[in-house]
């Protein structure tokens, strides 16, 4: 979609492979003349989370983009509005992010739109 950033947190300093991980959040900013960024992931290992870790790496990722949109079921509602996102309708997307929301919906039909302006 457009330039990737992939946040990291970690058993180690330096990332070996995928089992010193405990999560990571992954973003893209859309093409820079647009000026927003797609929050398009965050993971914490299952035995991590609960922990504050997720909020991490999204508060980091909220301190390095400007207006970064995201999709959610609708059950982490309260983890975002938490972060001081706000809810958006597919008509207030741009329309390719619209249009991405849509597509995704057909398989998980609880997706909601948020954004960090």
């Amino acid at each position: 979609m457009g330039f990737d950033t992939c946040y990291v947190l970690a058993d180690s300093p330096s990332v070996n492979n995928e089992n010193d991980m405990l999560a990571a959040a992954f973003c893209s900013e859309i093409n820079p003349e647009y000026g927003y960024t797609f929050l398009h992931g965050v993971v914490v290992k299952t035995q991590h989370q609960h922990q504050g870790l997720g909020s991490i790496l999204v508060k980091h990722a909220i301190n390095q983009h400007r207006n970064i949109y995201c999709f959610a079921d609708a059950k982490l509602t309260p983890f975002y509005l938490q972060l001081n996102f706000v809810k958006k309708t597919q008509s207030n997307l741009p329309t390719s992010l619209c249009n991405r929301l849509k597509s995704y919906q057909v398989k998980h039909p609880n997706l909601v739109a948020f954004i960090h302006p």
